[in-house]
């Protein structure tokens, strides 16, 4: 265990309206490399649309909010993008680390295209 410390990052989800409501201090946390975000979660604890959620900016975007308390403690900002378009939205708003697809829906794809 203790040969691979060095080597583990810790990462917690902020995906409902107390985490955002808490994301400084969660931040803060000491240990933490990383705050990853569903954004399709997130939107719909705040009663909004996935498209409503990437839209907004500034002090009103929660997308932006966590973003910054992520800079502000020096640790990343991740989250699930699911396409190209929306992992540049993210990436505008403040998120380094954003993921594109998932293992099933890569596996899912490619052997659909074996398949056809």
């Amino acid at each position: 265990y203790t040969a691979g410390v060095g080597d583990t990052a810790c990462a917690v989800m902020v995906e409902t309206a107390t985490g955002l409501a808490n994301c400084e201090a969660i931040a803060q946390t000491p240990g933490l490399h990383m705050i990853f975000v569903g954004p399709w979660d997130l939107a719909l604890a705040l009663g909004l649309s996935l498209d409503e959620l990437l839209s907004l900016e500034g002090d009103a975007s929660p997308l932006v909010r966590i973003a910054a308390a992520c800079s502000a403690a020096g640790i990343r900002a991740g989250a699930f993008a699911g396409t190209p378009e929306r992992g540049r939205a993210l990436v505008a708003l403040g998120f380094e680390v954003v993921a594109i697809a998932t293992e099933d829906s890569l596996f899912a794809a490619g052997a659909a295209s074996v398949l056809s």
